[in-house]
């Protein structure tokens, strides 16, 4: 199977797992605490949301719901609105994420909610678009461009999808995008310890700085667009065929996501975490790599890596400079 297959494939899996997990939290709620009126739906975000998962992501997950105020479930221990949809939520992230005889299904990640671990597990619609329209910082709308409703009611859904759309699919100058982005990357400088030229993440121009430039590209150009949840490659193929990229731009920045991509799922398919690789890498997990990715050496490959590294923080220095606001053209 190739990457992107995979990618989409493991998303599936975990669509499916979320759907069912929810239908039977929503029987185990209506059990103990009756029904109450009103829509739940749970959005991906991160990996699963852009449908790019690998053998080890974790589930970014959002928890929304709407009612009526003053709602009560009908059952003998009734519940108020936010206490119901609170404890859905936890009941839905402890059955995802409980240590089983199995194994666990999922870690599950919610920190990407409005308040991050401040808020609560639940968050109505209501707070949810209070909160992107006047206190949201600008990576939580970055954030945003991967979020894909995955379970819950339809057509509550559709009505989530509308308001994340009227956030994101607008166009937005890039100065604030560019600052914002060159500020986190300036903290995440002062942190990272690359453990060896395989830590895909902690590199300058690697993985994460990848993904915030293109994410950054996908909010400045959010015109472009129809929903979220696009993949690296789907978003630098439609700012490619939009003219927002000329050729090098983008041959750069599609070529470092393709190697990137190929290696994060080799190493997490193998290795499990990548920022503990040795290096020099074992033989038989190079043995691997080199022949799923039909590359001759490990030299070749660590060539390869730099090479997409420096076209990728070169691009950044350019890209995001005070002297650059929004480009009808992002050039190399």
């Amino acid at each position: 199977i190739d990457s992107d297959s995979l990618g989409h494939g493991l998303a599936a899996i975990a669509d499916a797992t979320v759907a069912t997990l929810l239908d039977l939290v929503r029987h185990d709620m209506a059990r103990r605490h009756g029904h109450i009126d009103g829509s739940v739906a749970v959005v991906a975000l991160g990996r699963l949301g852009s449908g790019t998962m690998t053998v080890t992501s974790d589930l970014d997950l959002l928890v929304l719901f709407d009612t009526a105020d003053g709602a009560m479930s009908d059952g003998a221990k009734p519940l108020g609105a936010i206490t119901y949809f609170t404890r859905l939520a936890q009941t839905l992230t402890s059955w995802l994420g409980t240590p089983t005889a199995e194994g666990v299904l999922y870690a599950v990640d919610l920190r990407l909610r409005p308040e991050g671990e401040a808020g609560g597990i639940a968050t109505s619609l209501t707070r949810f678009n209070t909160y992107f329209a006047n206190d949201a910082w600008l990576w939580e709308k970055l954030a945003l461009t991967k979020a894909r409703p995955v379970a819950g009611d339809k057509a509550f859904g559709t009505i989530i999808t509308a308001s994340i759309n009227q956030i994101t699919n607008r166009p937005h100058d890039m100065p604030p995008i560019a600052a914002a982005i060159t500020d986190m990357l300036n903290r995440l400088d002062m942190v990272r310890k690359p453990q060896s030229q395989w830590d895909l993440r902690a590199h300058q121009g690697g993985l994460t700085d990848l993904d915030l430039l293109i994410q950054g590209f996908r909010y400045c150009y959010g015109d472009l667009f129809t929903n979220t949840g696009q993949s690296q490659a789907e978003i630098l193929d439609r700012l490619k065929a939009a003219d927002r990229l000329d050729d090098a731009a983008y041959d750069i920045l599609r070529s470092a996501s393709h190697l990137f991509g190929e290696l994060h799922h080799c190493l997490r398919l193998t290795f499990g975490n990548a920022a503990k690789v040795p290096d020099p890498m074992p033989p038989p997990l190079a043995n691997f790599i080199l022949t799923r990715m039909d590359i001759a050496t490990i030299d070749q490959l660590a060539m390869q890596l730099d090479a997409a590294r420096n076209g990728v923080a070169h691009l950044i220095k350019t890209a995001l400079s005070p002297a650059a606001p929004r480009p009808d053209i992002v050039t190399s």
